[in-house]
């Protein structure tokens, strides 16, 4: 669902009448801006696997001791039993996996051993000569995406379920409406978004983190005090 059809069906839900509304005009702005805190609930709710990448570039192999991670573009990092670090040349040949460990395992660890760890810094491995194998060659992670927050008219939302975006955004609007019968629907819409959650995660098969992100919005605003 794009960005313009959230924003018009979340003002719907809000005022009841289907009604056009403007790019970046005042009412745009406020429901993306709603929209987006729905999409960063969703993001904090774990990780969901509509999301997951099991081949994410960061980079090339060469002198540098740590490899950056996007924290804008990735959610988490899988620490499944199978989860390795992909390692490929540039014809897109497999050259080598690392098996992802814990910063202790790695700490001690030989130079030579194939593994690799995550810590605040990003991506870690054994520094490697030039003459290895893996030297040049880029990095794939297995990685859970982002949602990222809408920013155009025709940007795609791709939370698994857009409805409950948009009953957060109707919530969170409602609840500081100063119209008391837009204000009084806004635990409507948080139960009908606990109802959508509650399926979503079905759906994910329980793979996500066991915190709600509906757990996070009160009646009473944002923790961000809007």
């Amino acid at each position: 669902m794009d960005t313009q059809t959230l924003v018009n069906k979340t003002n719907r839900k809000l005022n009841g009448e289907y009604e056009e509304i403007e790019f970046e005009s005042d009412d745009w702005n406020n429901i993306v801006d709603a929209l987006n805190y729905g999409i960063d609930l969703w993001n904090k709710a774990g990780d969901w696997r509509s999301k997951y990448d099991p081949e994410y570039s960061i980079g090339t192999v060469g002198d540098d001791i740590y490899y950056q991670i996007d924290n804008n573009e990735v959610n988490s990092i899988s620490f499944s039993d199978r989860a390795m670090v992909v390692f490929k040349d540039s014809d897109g040949k497999v050259i080598s996996r690392y098996k992802i460990v814990s910063q202790d395992v790695f700490d001690l660890a030989n130079d030579n051993d194939e593994i690799a760890t995550i810590n605040m810094n990003g991506l870690q491995i054994k520094q490697k000569e030039s003459t290895s194998s893996i030297y040049g060659c880029d990095i794939y992670l297995p990685v859970f995406h982002k949602e990222k927050p809408l920013t155009t008219k025709t940007q795609v939302c791709r939370v698994d379920d857009p409805y409950w975006v948009i009953d957060i955004a109707a919530a969170d609007l409602a609840a500081t409406s100063p119209v008391e019968f837009i204000a009084r629907n806004a635990q409507g819409y948080i139960k009908s978004a606990n109802n959508r959650m509650i399926v979503m995660k079905k759906d994910n098969r329980g793979t996500q983190s066991s915190s709600s992100a509906i757990g996070q919005w009160c009646p009473s605003g944002r923790p961000d005090g809007r």
